[in-house]
C-alpha cells in the first residue's frame, strides 16, 4: 500500500522546547496539537491544519508537572501557567487566555489539578502564604480558605489529594501544627481534627482502611505513640490503646489480610516485641 509522507516545519528563534505532556488534544477534534515553550510564548502547534497560535505570556513562567489537562469541562486540553503574579490559563480549544490574580508568593500544590467538585474538569489547588485557593477554571472562580501561618498539604508519599468523604471530588488533607484539616471544596467545608500533639500521617497512609468508600488517614501521634485514623466521611476519630500496640512500634506495611474491602495496618511494637494488624473495619488489634 503506497503512503504519502509529507513534513511540515515550524519556525522558532532561539531557546525552545515541547512542554512535558504538551503533544495531546487541546481543541476537541480529532488529532493531538503540541504545546511549545518558546521564550516569552507559548505556541500551540495544530499539525491537522498545519497552523499555530502564539500566546505573549511574558518574561517568566512555567507549565506545573502534569497539568495540561481538561479544566474546563469541555473537549480538549487546557494549558495552566505559573505566570508570576498570575495562574494564566490558556484554552486552544477558543484561543482564549484567563488571569487570575494570585499575588506574590504562591505555588500550585503537588498533585493538585485534578477534580475536586464532581464536575467535569479538573480544579487547581494553591498554596498562598496563610491561605488555600482553588480555581475552578470551568466557572472562572476561585474559593479561599484561611489555614494558618506554617501549614502544608500532604503529598509526600500519601494521598493527600484524593476523595476521602466518598463523594465524587478530591479532598485535601492538610497538616498544620498540631491540627489534621481537611478540605473539601465541593461543599466549601473545613473540617479540623485536634491531635493534641504533634503528628505525622503514616507513610502511605491515606487510604481505605475502614472498608467504606472513600480513603481514611492514619497518623502517628508524638509522646503518646498512639496510632489514631481519621475518617472524613463521618468526621470520627478513632484512637488505638497503646494497651494494645504499645507506645513504641513501627509501621510495617498495609495489606488486605481478610478478603474484605479495606486495607489491614501492619505494625511491629517494640514494647510488645510482636508483629500485630490493625483492622480497622473492626477497629481491633490482633
Amino acid at each position: 500500500t503506497d503512503k504519502t509522507q509529507s513534513t511540515k516545519s515550524y519556525a522558532f528563534s532561539g531557546a525552545w522546547s515541547v512542554a512535558p505532556g504538551g503533544i495531546t488534544d487541546m481543541d476537541g477534534l480529532a488529532g493531538a496539537e503540541i504545546a511549545v515553550l518558546n521564550g516569552s510564548y507559548l505556541t500551540v502547534v495544530t499539525q491537522r491544519l498545519g497552523s499555530r497560535t502564539d500566546y505573549n505570556i511574558g518574561p517568566s513562567w512555567s507549565i506545573p508537572s502534569g497539568g495540561i489537562k481538561d479544566l474546563d469541562g469541555s473537549s480538549g486540553a487546557e494549558i495552566p501557567i505559573v505566570n508570576q503574579t498570575n495562574l494564566t490559563i490558556v484554552t486552544p480549544r477558543t484561543g482564549s487566555t484567563s488571569n487570575y490574580p494570585i499575588g506574590t508568593t504562591w505555588s500550585i500544590v503537588p498533585t493538585g489539578i485534578t477534580d475536586m467538585d464532581g464536575t467535569a474538569g479538573a480544579e487547581i489547588a494553591i498554596v498562598n502564604g496563610t491561605y488555600l485557593k482553588v480555581v475552578t477554571p470551568r466557572t472562572g472562580g476561585t474559593s479561599s480558605y484561611l489555614i494558618g501561618t506554617t501549614w502544608a498539604v500532604a503529598t509526600s508519599g500519601v494521598n493527600g489529594v484524593s476523595d476521602m468523604d466518598g463523594v465524587a471530588g478530591a479532598d485535601l488533607a492538610i497538616v498544620s501544627g498540631s491540627s489534621l484539616i481537611v478540605v473539601t471544596p465541593r461543599s466549601n467545608a473545613v473540617n479540623t481534627y485536634n491531635m493534641g500533639n504533634s503528628f505525622a500521617i503514616l507513610g502511605d497512609g491515606i487510604q481505605d482502611f475502614d472498608g467504606f468508600t472513600g480513603n481514611d488517614i492514619a497518623v502517628s501521634v508524638s509522646g503518646s505513640g498512639q496510632l489514631r485514623t481519621i475518617h472524613p466521611k463521618d468526621g470520627t476519630v478513632y484512637p488505638y490503646s497503646t494497651a494494645s500496640t504499645g507506645s513504641s512500634w513501627s509501621l510495617q506495611g498495609y495489606a488486605n489480610l481478610d478478603g474484605v474491602i479495606g486495607m489491614e495496618i501492619k505494625i511491629y511494637s517494640f514494647n510488645l516485641q510482636k508483629n500485630l494488624v490493625v483492622n480497622d473495619r473492626n477497629k481491633t488489634v490482633q
